[in-house]
Order: C-alpha cells, then sequence, then structure tokens
C-alpha cells in the first residue's frame, strides 16, 4: 500500500502558532514532533518509509526534507500553486503511479491532525 500525506495549506486558522512561513503542519503543537511527522510516524513501522508519499506546496519540501529524512527525495510532491484539494489529489496519484502497481491501493492521509 501507498500512503500520500497532504501537508500543503498554510495554517492560517492557527495563528500565532502557524505562519506563512511554517503552517501548522511543521510546528510541535503536542509534545516535540510535528503534526506531519507523527502521521508520518503512524505509518512508517507498518508500510515502511519508501512507500510514504508528502505532497505539499513546493515552498515547503526544504522543511519537509529537514523534518522527515527518511523519506526519499523522490517522494515528496511539491505543487507548483494552490488548487486545493481535488487538483493535488489528481497531482499525487499521478505522481505515485510513476511507482506503484496500478492495482496497489493508496491511502489519503493529513499531516495537519492529531490521534
Amino acid at each position: 500500500m501507498k500512503i500520500v500525506i497532504f501537508a500543503g495549506g498554510s495554517g492560517r486558522r492557527l495563528w500565532p502558532i502557524s505562519l506563512k512561513s511554517s503552517p501548522k503542519q511543521f510546528e510541535p503543537i503536542i509534545g516535540a514532533r510535528s503534526t506531519l511527522q507523527l502521521a508520518v510516524d503512524r505509518v512508517k513501522e507498518t508500510y515502511g518509509a519508501e512507500n510514504i508519499f508528502v505532497s505539499t506546496n513546493e515552498a515547503y519540501i526544504p522543511i519537509i526534507q529537514e523534518q522527515l529524512p527518511e523519506l526519499p527525495i523522490a517522494n515528496l510532491i511539491g505543487e507548483p500553486i494552490r488548487r486545493d484539494l481535488a487538483p493535488a489529489v489528481g497531482l499525487a496519484m499521478a505522481h505515485v503511479a510513476r511507482q506503484a502497481d496500478p492495482d496497489e491501493p493508496v491511502a489519503i492521509l493529513w499531516g495537519d491532525n492529531y490521534m
């Protein structure tokens, strides 16, 4: 199974913790790890880092590389411009399709929540 975690939001509703330069999914809101790191932690042991993709604004790729160095760079999907969820899902699925068996399931998760 491939896992796509969406982490491209600007986090405007959680100001002042969340800023445009570092939205909420990259901030340690609970504990020492960001909600994005916690999302990856929840699935990494079961599915492996090589099967986890993160879809984000291309400006946030360096933050993700810093927070999640175990993910292959090829698994970071930089959206060139914000176009909301449907186009982001389409871009992510096209990216994953290049690396996955066409019959392999894909789970879509969010990088800005806490479970």
